[in-house]
């Protein structure tokens, strides 16, 4: 009779076989667990000192040759001792795998160090067996670190320290992502390094493009912002133009800036950017569409720079995507091409630099603004507030073949006035304000040409007088005429500084502003009073 336990029902036989799988299965496992942690938690470390020699030192200045032990796998840490000057290490083997290549780690002096480029390819993999994937690093500690080996990534590259990391091989390819620490940064000199990989950009340094050729280049990545403005760069060949066409999300802003501001690159943006910091300009920009600024400010400091409208694109850089007012900022010289767009800015722009508008199109100011003043040196400006051109203190100058336009009820106030030739001023007047001053130069107005003063509405104007501008310091020895086609008389008196327009409209049109003006004069009466009856709580108006 077979024996059989009877709490389990199960034979002794069955229950010895079930406990050996058991012990079986533990093994393995605590097999498994030592293999990890030896895996994991005893990465070899290799330092190349080109001054001492021993064990775990390389001695070859001339050439990478792996010491005796070296494990060539993912983990294995490289430092490069500090140097006092330029330092080259070049790559003599087929092919290694390190998991992180610190620069400068211990000693003194701060000299750059470099890989060379000699043949063989590093594959960047700090990957740990068991435990999931971790970036590898590269760490410009003390001194700059230039790589010109081929770089092989497939699992992210962590890149920080305080001094630039420099990484120049056409063909290096790092993917997995790319996360950019620390106050040095990242050069990069081919946009393919890095085209394959999202960007996190979470240190003051960012990161720079370069391109070996005079051709222009796109950085296609995605860009992550953290807490500081990402710093995106350029150090291209005079003219070429950086396009970044991926997308920029985050919490922080953007830095735009050249390395050499004595060269005239652009950076283009084309992406469906929503990060919320700042944009901060300090090169030339292009873009195409509101939504390439994200949804901060936007702020033009340190250099005079131009930023430029794509054509097609009338986008209103004062307000942002969802049509709230964004804070603009010209902390300098800032100039803005509209090219073959009219453009028109609703809200107001401040700062200690002026406005160049270059384009042959038009920009319109609606608001009162702080910055200051206007250069017109291309095209049209058209003028909606008194204060459109930064008010009474600022000056405006009219470059050759340029235009003014000032709206109706608008009296615009500068400080100076500077014409040029075949400049041309239009006026909108209202005919129930002819007593009011169009343009008041608080200083003085400059140019001796003849200038073309066009009225559009001149037909429709009441018989009478308009102050078109009134100079209150030296005006010069101006000449001005009507546009063809305009009804009126203009006068100039250059002793008073005043140019005065007399409207002569046609008899029947002269009629019709009668009645138009009788008409709104018997609305504005009955709408103030039925405000009135509203106030007493009667109700006024007709059923």
């Amino acid at each position: 009779m077979a024996l059989v336990d009877t709490q389990t029902g199960a034979s002794p036989g069955r229950w010895f076989i079930a406990l050996k799988r058991s012990a079986k299965r533990l093994a393995i496992a605590i097999s498994l667990a030592s293999l990890c942690e030896s895996s994991s938690g005893q990465s070899t470390t290799f330092t190349y000192d080109p001054t001492v020699s021993g064990s775990n030192v390389w001695t070859n200045s001339a050439k990478w040759g792996l010491p005796s032990g070296y494990p060539n796998e993912d983990g294995t840490v490289i430092n490069l001792r500090r140097v006092a000057s330029a330092t080259t290490l070049n790559l003599g083997i087929t092919s290694v795998t390190v998991g992180k290549i610190n620069g400068g780690s211990a000693g003194t002096g701060t000299g750059q160090w470099s890989i060379g480029s000699s043949g063989g390819v590093i594959t960047l993999d700090n990957s740990i067996w068991g435990e999931g994937v971790f970036p590898a690093e590269l760490n410009a500690l003390n001194g700059a670190l230039r790589i010109d080996a081929q770089m092989m990534a497939e699992k992210g590259v962590s890149i920080s320290g305080g001094y630039t990391t420099q990484i120049y091989h056409p063909n290096t390819v790092l993917r997995g992502g790319i996360t950019v620490m620390g106050s040095g940064g990242a050069y990069f000199g081919h946009a393919g390094s890095v085209n394959q990989s999202t960007i996190n950009i979470q240190g003051s340094g960012g990161l720079r493009f370069g391109n070996a050729t005079a051709s222009d280049l796109e950085i296609s990545s995605d860009f992550v912002t953290g807490s500081v403005n990402a710093g995106i760069g350029t150090n291209i060949t005079n003219g070429s133009t950086m396009t970044v066409s991926g997308n920029i999300t985050g919490t922080g802003g953007i830095r735009l800036f050249s390395e050499n501001t004595a060269r005239n690159d652009v950076t283009e943006l084309t992406g469906q950017n929503d990060y919320l910091g700042t944009t901060i300009i300090r090169t030339n920009v292009k873009f195409h569409e509101l939504r390439n600024f994200g949804d901060g400010a936007i702020s033009f400091d340190t250099t005079a720079r131009t930023l430029t409208y794509a054509s097609g694109n009338e986008a209103d850089i004062t307000q942002t995507v969802a049509g709230l007012t964004r804070s603009v900022t010209f902390g300098v010289d800032t100039t803005i091409d509209t090219a073959d767009n009219n453009v028109t800015y609703r809200y107001s722009i401040v700062g200690a630099g002026r406005l160049i508008k270059t384009g042959q199109n038009s920009l319109t100011l609606l608001a009162e603004n702080g910055f200051q003043g206007v250069s017109v040196q291309e095209g049209s400006l058209t003028v909606g507030d008194d204060s459109a051109t930064g008010g009474n203190s600022k000056s405006l100058v009219l470059g050759n073949g340029t235009s003014l336009e000032i709206m109706e009820n608008t009296g615009l106030e500068v400080l100076n006035l500077s014409l040029a030739s075949l400049n041309q001023i239009s006026f909108t007047l209202n005919p129930m304000a002819s007593d009011a001053t169009h343009i008041a130069v608080f200083g003085d107005q400059t140019g001796d040409g003849t200038y073309i003063v066009d009225i559009p509405n001149s037909y429709s104007l009441f018989s009478g007088e308009y102050t078109l501008l009134s100079v209150a310091g030296n005006a010069a020895a101006s000449s001005f005429a009507l546009a063809s086609g305009t009804a009126g008389e203009l006068h100039w008196d250059q002793n008073a500084g005043v140019l005065t327009y007399t409207a002569v409209p046609e008899p029947s049109a002269q009629v019709l502003v009668i009645l138009a003006g009788g008409l709104g004069m018997i609305f504005r009466r009955r709408l103030k009073r039925d405000l009135k009856g509203l106030r007493k709580g009667e109700a006024t108006f007709d059923q």
